[in-house]
């Protein structure tokens, strides 16, 4: 086995692994919104009535407003990872880590 030989071996595990790495990024992804979904349902099924059956308005409006600090801040979160990660700086080392 020659250096060409071991050069062409590298690039197909490359290529495959690669194309795992993808392959995983979707089935996450769909597993993400799935999950997500499905706890958006039973708290709307579940969750909800059983609040607004045991509390008062205030409660409510307290347990709304916290849900909605949460998920603005995740928001917030997201954008900011995403805003370092477009930093050429920051960039250009994940590609290198990513790379390896």
């Amino acid at each position: 086995m020659n250096n060409d030989d071991l050069k062409r071996i590298q690039k197909v595990v490359k290529g495959e692994i690669a194309a795992s790495e993808q392959r995983l990024r979707k089935e996450i992804s769909a597993s993400e919104k799935r999950v997500i979904g499905e706890i958006g349902t039973f708290m709307e099924d579940h969750l909800f009535p059983m609040i607004e059956e045991k509390a008062d308005k205030t409660d409510i409006d307290r347990i709304e407003s916290k849900l909605d600090k949460v998920i603005d801040t995740s928001i917030d979160h997201e954008n900011r990872l995403k805003d370092i990660e477009h930093v050429s700086v920051v960039a250009h080392e994940l590609k290198f880590k990513r790379s390896k």
